[in-house]
């Protein structure tokens, strides 16, 4: 414990109330609902018995590599993230990123670079800052790969995501990045992948400006 957290106390990512220092980011109250991954796909994230590929993605593999996640999307860790994106509490993308510091380390051989999902420039404005980017910072803090922040940009103001349907969602982000060149295997970052149609207009844009894979890796998976 340091002395700056006896003078100021960490607060609780879900709940927001002081604690002793620790190096989770949940109050013991709150981590009683945060929930690791289960078995999921590796190529879609899809619920699974054992890790492994699901059939689907067998017989039709996705443009995403691969899909890497830490918590399942719910309890307070949905609560946290929901205070990271829309009630300011950008402090909370330190913490909520070191969680995904061990697979970052997992795909340290299978990756050269790192791209947060960019927000538009208009939202980017209203929110005040890119929470995936945090994310990203938090998460490749003490390795040696680069976190770019220019090689992807959305193009179109696109709504938010929250209660589409898979082909709505789909809809909704088609044709919205564009890529500059990059020869390069990437890992994508976002805070919450559902439908991994996001990351999908994000990798064709990525494809298509030369990468040679693109993985995403998200703090959490919503299961549907």
């Amino acid at each position: 414990m340091s002395i700056l957290d006896l003078v100021l106390p960490p607060a609780c990512a879900g709940c927001g109330q002081k604690m002793l220092a620790q190096g989770l980011p949940f109050c013991e109250l709150c981590l009683v609902s945060v929930i690791l991954l289960p078995p999921c796909c590796s190529r879609c994230g899809a619920a699974l018995e054992v890790d492994g590929i699901c059939r689907p993605c067998r017989d039709r593999p996705p443009l995403v590599a691969g899909v890497h996640a830490i918590l399942l999307h719910g309890g307070q860790a949905a609560r946290a993230i929901w205070r990271l994106k829309y009630e300011g509490a950008s402090h909370l993308a330190h913490s909520l990123g070191r969680l995904m510091q061990p697979e970052i380390q997992t795909l340290l051989d299978r990756i050269d670079v790192v791209v947060p999902v960019p927000l538009h420039r208009r939202r980017l404005i209203q929110r005040g800052y890119n929470q995936a980017a945090l994310l990203a910072r938090a998460a490749l803090h003490g390795t040696q790969i680069p976190v770019r922040y220019d090689l992807l940009t959305r193009t179109r103001d696109t709504p938010a995501q929250t209660g589409l349907g898979r082909a709505g969602r789909w809809a909704n982000v088609q044709g919205a990045f564009s890529a500059r060149s990059v020869k390069a295997r990437v890992l994508l970052i976002d805070d919450v992948a559902t439908t991994n149609s996001t990351a999908t207009a994000c990798t064709a844009a990525l494809l298509s400006a030369g990468a040679h894979e693109v993985r995403l890796l998200t703090l959490a998976r919503a299961m549907r």
